[in-house]
């Protein structure tokens, strides 16, 4: 289902993160849009989010789950 590159197996060098946002809080964010809160952690630093900002690095591949909110997972069910 995914546009970008994906990890199956073997040690977990990145996590992402998607958090609902019903407020829109943080309009201002580059990691906040389309409702939600994006991130990306790898695991040299996993306390820093390197996520270059929603639209480049996370939205690319959430396309496809575009009609279920955004959410993979949902998709996937589809």
């Amino acid at each position: 289902m995914t546009t970008g590159p994906a990890v199956w197996a073997g040690d977990t060098p990145v996590w992402f993160v998607m958090i609902k946002d019903t407020k829109g809080r943080f309009k201002d964010n580059a990691n906040w849009g389309e409702g939600w809160v994006w991130a990306l952690f790898e695991a040299p630093n996993r306390n820093f989010n390197t996520s270059k900002g929603y639209l480049e690095s996370c939205l690319p591949c959430h396309v496809p789950a575009k009609q279920t909110d955004w959410d993979i997972s949902k998709a996937i069910l589809l």
